[in-house]
């Protein structure tokens, strides 16, 4: 007995081990968090709950270990495959409370799924019904709440603690500039003013690919005229196509924080400004190279900063492709279909649309409203 007590416990530190290395890695904390649960979490869960079901209703050894590993990877992957069905997925202002209706649904699921298997580890012992009930309660209770700490341990979520979400009424967006992007629904191209809330189908794109963007390029050098192209998929998914939606799109268009260009191609990294934003103290970073977070840092009479993330389960969602506005607004991609706004100077942030690719320019001076 000690024999074995002594190869679980070396068993179960084996398999913590990828885990600490692996949350050290440059991928979404999150990613590593639920990779961990579904590889190795499920082991040494199994095993955990295997023992308890040998040390109090001797069951064999092997069977309970055996019955428990299978139990918990059939738990798991049926609920990667049953709760998207029953939970949607959440947007900026729905993710708590899909997050409180998903754990207790997770918890009930867990119990349907593995209480058979309980049942036919107990099965042939006096009142063996009644004892698997209460044995499944027991350990999915004990297991859940283990699980709830290391899910709590692992998520970030300043974006909710750094900011305050608020309606976009609450938000004073500036007058003069217009936004485009790919609508989430029927992934075609839409045009909104800032200060207004109509937004005016622009041009046909089929979008559906999360990866699929609006970018800015001036088509010579030295000349003050900027391209609105989509960057999307192609109809075989391996190769990505570009597409001309306006030819002459702006009056002026956000510049690189660190001299100018002619073209602004919103990749990640230094967020570009636009117009008076030029002036500010605050510079921002955003994508990949910022850790797929915003990061905003002021310099000068007023030191201050702030740095947004939302890595969560539910919620992985990516902060990229950022426009710095004037009055310090910054509109940013939340994940691949939510477009919003940041008021740092507030610290208020809103859904501005549900889209991706969104580009902010100063529209044509004879162009004050979205095209037709």
């Amino acid at each position: 007995m000690r024999s074995r007590a002594t190869i679980a416990g070396l068993a179960v530190l084996f398999c913590c081990l990828p885990l600490t290395a692996s949350a050290n890695a440059v991928i979404p904390i999150m990613v590593v968090a639920v990779l961990g649960h579904l590889i190795f979490g499920n082991v040494i869960v199994g095993c955990l709950e295997g023992s308890a079901l040998i040390a109090l209703f001797r069951v064999k050894w092997w069977k309970a270990l055996l019955v428990m590993l299978v139990a918990n990877y059939v738990s798991s992957f049926g609920g990667l495959a049953l709760l998207p069905l029953l939970a949607p997925g959440p947007d900026l202002y729905t993710l708590w409370h899909c997050l409180w209706v998903t754990v207790p649904l997770a918890y009930l699921l867990t119990l349907l799924l593995e209480w058979p298997f309980i049942a036919f580890c107990l099965k042939g012992k006096p009142r063996w019904l009644a004892k698997s009930i209460l044995a499944c309660l027991v350990l999915q209770t004990l297991s859940y709440t283990a699980l709830y700490c290391w899910y709590a341990k692992w998520s970030l979520y300043s974006l909710y603690t750094e900011a305050e979400v608020v309606p976009l009424g609450e938000i004073a967006l500036p007058k003069g500039l217009r936004l485009y992007f790919i609508a989430a629904g029927d992934g075609d191209v839409y045009a909104r003013d800032l200060d207004g809330n109509r937004d005016t189908w622009v041009a046909d794109l089929d979008s559906v690919s999360s990866y699929d963007c609006l970018v800015l390029k001036a088509p010579e050098k030295g000349v003050r005229r900027w391209e609105l192209l989509a960057w999307h998929s192609l109809e075989d998914a391996d190769r990505f196509g570009e597409s001309v939606i306006v030819a002459d799109v702006a009056e002026d268009v956000p510049r690189p924080v660190e001299g100018e260009d002619d073209e602004a191609t919103f990749y990640n990294g230094l967020v570009p400004r636009l117009g008076e934003a030029e002036q500010s103290e605050w510079k921002f970073r955003s994508g990949y190279e910022a850790g797929n977070r915003l990061e905003g840092r002021r310099e000068g009479t007023q030191s201050d900063s702030i740095q947004l993330v939302c890595d969560m389960p539910l919620a992985y969602w990516p902060m990229s492709r950022a426009t710095h506005l004037p009055g310090d607004l910054v509109v940013f991609q939340l994940g691949d279909r939510q477009i919003c706004v940041l008021d740092v100077n507030r610290r208020k942030v809103a859904l501005l649309a549900y889209g991706r690719g969104p580009v902010v320019v100063v529209p044509k001076t004879d162009d004050q409203t979205p095209p037709p």
